[in-house]
């Protein structure tokens, strides 16, 4: 197991157990006068049997993320970490000897699941410690005393006004929620990520209009909790949400290809269109303004519809960004691989700028190998339940 693993990189004479004597007297003398200082070598907080599962659920594309592990101990936390694709892991440790075991740690460890390199522990004071203007996810596992906590959350926020940027807190043992909570702009996710107890999940989303690149009403981008509680919004509110949204690409209204596959294409525009029902934008039917538009949006060139060209030169609402997802998933009803109904979280894949919903990940890799297949088992499902619910059908 992942946490057997781990222990065996653990020194032999556990030098740096909860009540090692010689761990209390690394510890640095804090400028900061608090209760936290006091019981410091008690409070010490080790990551026990953590493996990761909830990076795992996470609604975001961890390779733009940076993951910063606030009271990193001897860098447990950080070896499950760089088994994720990050572009950083970085360890915030006060006591040095647990920095230097950590360090080794890093050196050491040979997991062929690593996937992120640039892994390290950095022997410092977390209030101290400057956060790094990129995307972050911070993890807290009951690292500190409210004062440490409140400064933490400070230095976390210190860089929004010149370098805005995304941040998700994975907070345990979240005793001093009220730092966050007193704070509009952090909003709690706990519904859309399902942590278990103990846990808390704050995000910090300075969204951006993607046709400006200047940041959006905060307020107004804000989704209502009914619209965030599903899977679903783990997925189709990552391009929004975390600004990885890219500009607008009109699209022809057939792709281009051989008069052969042109057709084909244009009756897959039209099944989608169909299962999508409403813009993004306006929330208006499709076709109540004309023909559809149809866009790539996000990294992956995502093709979904607009009612209209006004619609690329404005915001997508985010809760009819979550519906048209949530359609097109019932729409498509069957995963197309086991060909079997969706289950009621289901999980999905791009592929030729088409989202495919599926029952497992496994999936995916299955369609990634025989697209056009697949994709012809999604129209099949698509125009039966065109067949059966007519009125979806746009004009």
């Amino acid at each position: 197991m992942r946490t057997r693993k781990l222990r065996e990189l653990e020194p032999k004479n556990r030098t740096g157990s909860r009540h090692s004597p010689s761990l209390r007297k690394s510890l640095k003398p804090r400028r900061h006068k608090t209760s936290g200082f006091k019981r410091q070598a008690e409070l010490l907080h080790w990551h026990t049997y953590y493996d990761g599962w909830l990076l795992s659920t996470l609604p975001v594309e961890l390779s733009e993320f940076t993951f910063v592990d606030c009271g990193a101990g001897r860098g447990r936390v950080l070896l499950v970490a760089s088994e994720f694709p990050f572009r950083k892991v970085i360890g915030v440790e006060l006591a040095h000897q647990s920095h230097v075991i950590a360090s080794q740690n890093i050196t050491n460890s040979q997991s062929p699941r690593r996937q992120c390199e640039d892994v390290r522990s950095v022997n410092s004071d977390a209030a101290d410690f400057e956060f790094p203007s990129e995307p972050l996810i911070v993890f807290l596992y009951n690292p500190f005393s409210e004062e440490i906590t409140k400064l933490v959350v400070d230095n976390l926020m210190n860089p929004l006004d010149v370098n805005p940027r995304p941040v998700v807190v994975l907070y345990h043992n979240p005793v001093y929620t009220n730092l966050f909570e007193e704070r509009s702009v952090f909003q709690e996710n706990d519904a859309d990520c399902r942590p278990g107890q103990n846990w808390k999940i704050y995000s910090l989303k300075p969204v951006m209009n993607p046709i400006t690149n200047s940041p959006m009403d905060w307020e107004r981008s804000r989704c209502s909790t009914t619209a965030l509680y599903s899977d679903l919004w783990k997925r189709r509110m990552k391009p929004y949400s975390l600004v990885a949204m890219s500009l607008f690409a009109i699209l022809p209204s057939s792709v281009q290809a051989d008069d052969g596959h042109a057709h084909d294409h244009a009756k897959r525009d039209h099944l989608r269109a169909t299962a999508q029902k409403i813009c993004p934008v306006t929330g208006k039917k499709l076709g109540s303004m004309g023909a559809p538009i149809k866009v790539a949006v996000g990294e992956q060139k995502e093709e979904i519809f607009l009612c209209c060209k006004g619609c690329t030169q404005k915001q997508i609402n985010p809760q009819h960004w979550a519906t048209i997802h949530t359609n097109i998933a019932q729409a498509q009803g069957k995963c197309p691989v086991m060909q079997k109904p969706l289950p009621a979280n289901p999980k999905w894949t791009i592929t030729n700028g088409q989202v495919v919903y599926i029952c497992c990940p496994p999936c995916s890799k299955k369609i990634a190998a025989d697209p056009e297949t697949f994709l012809g088992r999604v129209d099949t499902y698509l125009t039966a339940s065109m067949k059966r619910d007519p009125s979806h059908q746009h004009k």
